[in-house]
């Protein structure tokens, strides 16, 4: 299973340097141009390699085995940067095509969200972590 969230972890790096440029991009028409070319091209086929890495977990819900894993989180944050509109040129919608890239992000985020509501008992040590990093 280690092996697998490697390989999950080297996924979301990689995907984190193909839209980096981009990011760090000072001019706004390059920017833009650079932005229109990740959500035509490079993101659909980013959000490919996710969905068959969902696919062949077997729709557990997670990316690897059937519990939350780093490789989850770490994706998780990348997915939700480029689609929750802060990247102008790069719509909410860019990976709506993906049932299973779907699904998993609201998995992911109804766990994160079970896991800030949960009740703390007085004996609880998981606050000096942030909660959406403790897995439950």
């Amino acid at each position: 299973m280690a092996l697998k969230v490697d390989e999950a972890m080297d996924l979301a790096e990689d995907l984190y340097h193909v839209i980096g440029p981009s990011m760090g991009e000072p001019e706004v028409e390059r920017r833009m141009a650079m932005r229109k070319v990740l959500a035509e091209a490079t993101l659909p086929r980013w959000g490919g390699f996710l969905e068959r890495l969902l696919v062949a977990n077997g729709r557990t819900g997670f990316v690897v085995g059937d519990t939350l894993t780093v490789a989850d989180l770490k994706l998780h944050w990348i997915i939700d940067k480029l689609t929750n509109g802060s990247l102008d040129g790069v719509p909410k919608s860019v990976l709506d095509q993906f049932a299973a890239v779907t699904a998993w992000r609201k998995n992911i985020a109804a766990v994160r969200e079970a896991r800030l509501a949960a009740p703390k008992s007085a004996t609880d040590t998981s606050r000096t972590t942030p909660p959406f990093l403790v897995i439950p």
